[in-house]
């Protein structure tokens, strides 16, 4: 997938959590799985992402760095996550 981010969280790791911005959403990807975030753009294809990384607290910030209109697509180990905004 293009304009696509995945954050793998291996067998034996501590839990992962991202929050997607800017509707500050919390995910957590969890031992032994995947999350992929997949943006698209209306006019092009040039979906950019911007990452936050809190050392202190581990957690990410994911941000969209686009000023256009677009569109996220959320994965969970393949499987495309509908009404993801009620993902917490």
């Amino acid at each position: 997938m293009s304009n696509s981010i995945t954050f793998t969280c291996w067998n034996g790791d501590e839990p992962l959590d991202i929050q997607l911005e800017p509707e500050a959403i919390r995910f957590r990807v969890l031992p032994g799985n995947e999350l992929t975030f997949t943006g698209k753009l209306f006019s092009t294809e040039n979906f950019k992402w911007a990452l936050r990384i809190e050392h202190h607290s581990k957690d990410i910030q994911l941000m969209p760095d686009v000023d256009e209109l677009f569109e996220i697509e959320i994965f969970e180990n393949g499987v495309r996550l509908d009404n993801w905004h009620n993902y917490m």
